[in-house]
């Protein structure tokens, strides 16, 4: 890592002091590029020569923004195999010294882009490791606005343009560069400069042979040597990945170029130029052309390292970790003896094998080309890179070979299932920071999981159906739960559906069943529950509360069936009935039955009498229904019984979990029923200190309490207070990817906040506010099948398209 010294003031944002310069580049250099002096030249020409106040600190903050102004921007595209990624990272290799910040992103999921952005944020020191993702994003963004040195980002393999522009990083020393399939990307929409990567020059494609075949592959006349490499590049178009195939497919066997240049006599031009339209289908006949370089380097590999690819084929391929496949150790479980690539002697002889062509070794974090991101062990876990070619053409041989597929599919869900489980969590990091390294790390290389089982499901005859092992319902649990805690409530429910449809097929026909690993009843019935426990907490966030009832009660059902009263089962029994009797009083109370909803909690607190009631969100749920019937007294008893007991034991500012602030939150409700105003604001002032560091400043119960307070300022006439509150409850509600699950909560924030600004006389503002409020409180009530009142609803009306939780 480069060392870190503390910046000036125009340096930071919101923070003391960050790095005085920091490279995260999560991608290998490539040391045989050659080539591309026009591109990189052209390149540089935009984003460090442009004449901007990368060279010129003028102090303008619009130099470097989007969409309008000067720009420092420039986009690279092409069709997939002409060597975007690796002409970005040889810019990034060569301007090191220019940019003392570079970024590198892979930019084709939110997931992947928050993260990166996340983690850098933490590297410079703007925030600290546990700060949540959208969190430190943002404040990343504030300190590109601001930052007084250049730096560089580069989103590689950008797909979609809304997500780049929204997550674009404003700022005056800002150059970006971005690597796409699309052109439009250069245009004034997105970076406003660009250019078509062409396929490289055929002398420089020939040098790529000449600098990486062995040197047998030589004969004693060089300029037949050289005819025979022309002849292999024009083959292949001069497209870079083909000639690297091609060069790891002559080492790999030990060809001559004259042998190689013979066994592709009839081999057409990989890739077809087309017209932007259809860039999509433009590499089918280089797909074609390609897959038998390919297949020249997987021809020499033994049983064990062609397991191994295929098992990698199924993950992301950007960045493999090596984690799930280390048992040096670790004890191999039973299931897995059979496989020999994971016994750790059989691995390094796979990875050298890969490494010939097939598979590119990097670490998970480089900076100047030195990883600097240990384990939590200490160590380092390198990850490997396959090209997305590479993997396309892997998978589509997987579904011709049933069997391969099959072992293939059951291996990488077993290990992958094992690496989330909470025993090998860091013993160092709680579980929540676990958690989100998880989501991070892993994320990704699920929904890649995922995505090629459902294709094999939409596209396959009943008969070479991929059959389903356990690890993967268990592996679809763990990561809808992941998505879950760290707010990516759309990604879950898709894993969570995923899983329901499986479930669905096994009733009818439970041959569906692979024979791979523990297919034991009990092992069934845990990963079966918890697919519905996952879908039911995730439903109970976004406030679809009678989805949330019926999962819960499905998760009951199963768990009653399953194990009964047999407390001893570390899969069931009281320990599993303890959440879901407490989850489905939540469901209860979320769909206004408050004495059901308090008699499940009643059940859940006697199951959970062993518990620590001062860290459980049960008992404060219950007094929450109290409060919500007017049992002012029952709740303020119990509330200020739990409050004090939680001071005695951390002190008055405590922070040790989320759960203190709820105490407060609720409380400062039942205060409000009692008409005890300021203890209110007191309580309600706590709630939110101990949410913005536990739950984050971004998470929606975070923005609940923004609301709560900005209301108490408006009581209290303190307008700009109140103002300031209220616009950081929106800021909040209309974070992230999943502000769609928060109309509710907006149209109501939206209505107070007109009223304030119609008080501070700001009436035109107010009244665009009030329109927009009104809009999308219809917008709710359609949608929730509830009659539409045209006239004002007031506040009361208002905070009925909010679930009593953020109340």
């Amino acid at each position: 890592m480069l060392a870190s010294s503390h910046p000036s003031a125009a340096e930071s944002a919101s923070v003391g002091s960050v790095a005085a310069k920091y490279h995260l580049i999560e991608f290998p250099e490539n040391p045989h590029f050659v080539g591309r002096e026009n591109v990189l030249d052209e390149i540089t020409r935009h984003l460090v020569d442009s004449g901007g106040a990368a060279h010129q600190n003028t102090g303008r903050q619009d130099v470097g923004t989007h969409p309008s102004g000067h720009r420092r921007a420039f986009a690279l595209h092409a069709p997939k195999g002409f060597g975007k990624t690796q002409t970005a990272r040889k810019f990034a290799a060569k301007e090191i010294d220019h940019f003392p910040y570079i970024l590198w992103v892979a930019a084709n999921e939110e997931n992947k882009l928050i993260g990166t952005y996340a983690k850098f944020a933490a590297r410079l020191g703007l925030v600290d490791d546990t700060a949540d993702f959208y969190t430190a994003s943002e404040k990343l963004r504030e300190w590109f606005a601001v930052v007084a040195k250049p730096f560089l980002v580069i989103f590689d393999n950008a797909q979609d343009p809304v997500l780049i522009n929204n997550w674009w990083p404003f700022g005056a020393m800002g150059s970006v560069l971005v690597t796409t399939l699309d052109p439009s990307f250069k245009t004034s929409n997105v970076a406003g400069n660009g250019m078509a990567l062409p396929a490289i020059d055929e002398a420089d494609a020939v040098k790529m042979v000449f600098d990486q075949v062995h040197p047998g592959a030589f004969s004693s006349n060089t300029d037949e040597d050289r005819r025979e490499a022309q002849t292999i590049v024009k083959r292949v178009g001069c497209l870079p990945l083909a000639v690297q195939n091609c060069v790891g497919a002559i080492n790999a066997v030990e060809r001559t170029l004259k042998q190689y240049s013979g066994r592709y006599p009839e081999s057409g031009p990989i890739l077809e130029q087309s017209s932007v339209g259809n860039v999509s289908r433009s590499w089918a006949p280089y797909d074609q052309a390609l897959k038998e370089s390919i297949q020249d380097c997987l021809d020499p590999l033994d049983d064990n390292s062609r397991a191994l690819v295929d098992v990698f084929s199924l993950l992301d391929p950007s960045k493999i970790p090596e984690k799930p496949f280390d048992f040096v150790n670790r004890t191999i479980p039973a299931d897995l003896k059979g496989v020999d690539f994971v016994k750790p002697h059989f691995f390094e002889e796979c990875i050298k094998q890969l490494s010939k062509g097939v598979v590119m070794r990097g670490n998970r974090d480089t900076s100047c080309g030195h990883s600097n991101s240990p384990n939590d062990e200490g160590s380092e876990f390198p990850e490997f890179h396959i090209h997305d070619l590479h993997c396309e053409f892997l998978r589509s041989d997987l579904k011709k070979n049933v069997e391969r597929r099959q072992a293939a599919f059951d291996t990488a869900t077993r290990l992958v299932s094992m690496t989330l489980d909470a025993s090998n969590y860091p013993k160092n990091a709680t579980t929540r920071m676990a958690q989100r390294e998880l989501f991070l790390d892993y994320f990704s290389h699920i929904e890649s999981i995922r995505k090629f089982f459902k294709s094999t499901w939409e596209d396959e005859e009943p008969e070479r159906l991929l059959r389903i092992p356990v690890s993967f319902l268990t592996l679809l649990h763990s990561s809808s739960w992941l998505c879950y805690v760290t707010g990516f409530f759309r990604d879950g429910l898709r894993h969570v559906k995923t899983g329901e449809r499986i479930l669905e097929a096994l009733e009818k026909d439970s041959g569906l069943l692979s024979a791979a690993g523990s297919q034991d009843a009990d092992n069934i019935l845990v990963a079966k529950m918890g697919i519905f426990h996952s879908s039911a907490c995730i439903a109970t966030e976004i406030g679809d509360f009678s989805l949330s009832l019926e999962m819960f009660e499905k998760e009951l059902h199963v768990c009653e069936q399953g194990f009964g009263d047999d407390v001893a089962h570390p899969a069931g029994g009281k320990k599993k009935l303890r959440r879901i009797f407490g989850g489905i009083a939540n469901s209860y109370q979320g769909l206004g039955d408050q004495l059901k909803a308090e008699e499940y909690y009643d059940r859940c607190l006697e199951e959970a009498r062993d518990q620590d009631e001062l860290h459980s969100p049960f008992p404060v749920n219950k007094c929450r229904s109290q409060w919500a019937r007017g049992a002012y007294d029952d709740a303020s008893a119990e509330l200020e019984r739990l409050v004090s007991l939680r001071e005695k034991k951390y002190g008055l500012n405590d922070s040790k979990d989320y759960i203190i602030g709820h105490m407060k939150y609720v409380l400062g409700n039942v205060r409000i029923g009692q008409n005890h105003f300021d203890d209110a604001f007191e309580l309600h002032k706590g709630s939110l200190a101990c949410w913005k560091i536990t739950m984050g400043e971004q998470h929606h119960k975070t923005g609940d309490c923004y609301h709560k307070v900005g209301w108490h300022y408006a009581r209290l006439s303190q307008w700009e207070e109140a103002r300031e509150m209220l616009e950081q409850a929106l800021a909040v509600y209309k974070s992230g990817k999943d502000e769609g699950f928060r109309h509710g909560e907006i149209a109501r924030t939206s209505y107070k906040l007109g009223m304030v600004l119609q008080e501070l006389g700001d009436s035109e503002r107010a009244d665009v506010t009030m329109k927009a409020a009104r809009e999308l409180r219809k917008e709710v009530l359609q949608k929730l099948g509830r009659p539409v009142e045209e006239e004002d609803a007031g506040e009361d009306g208002y905070d009925t398209l909010v679930s009593l939780w953020a109340r």
